[in-house]
């Protein structure tokens, strides 16, 4: 028996998104070369939120915000950024989304 979903679909205000879309779209206008992750988070009301992990050091993702809403529906773009210097991996070697999840914490107006 399985919990939740094993694809990289997410549900985010009633639209279904493809995980790997926002992160094409995110690297595409990234200058720097870098792993970008994109995640479903909770906000403290229990709502889904779209989130973009970047595991680099701090730099400014504007370019990459404002091309991303010419690319993409405003339901698609990342509420949430974090720069991670390290992505956790499990134990196959991938990056371990559910870790990545814990480094957001999300409030209200966060």
């Amino acid at each position: 028996m399985f919990k939740g979903r094993i694809d990289f679909q997410v549900k985010i205000r009633g639209y279904r998104i493809e995980l790997p879309e926002v992160e094409f779209h995110a690297k595409t206008k990234c200058t720097k070369k870098v792993n970008v992750v994109a995640i479903d988070v909770f906000n403290i009301l229990g709502n889904a939120e779209l989130a973009l992990a970047i595991e680099s050091e701090v730099f400014d993702t504007n370019e990459i915000m404002e091309h991303m809403k010419t690319k993409i529906p405003d339901y698609m773009i990342p509420a949430h950024i974090k720069f991670i210097q390290e992505f956790p991996y499990n134990s196959n070697g991938k990056i371990d989304r559910n870790k990545l999840r814990t480094y957001f914490k999300i409030e209200n107006n966060d």
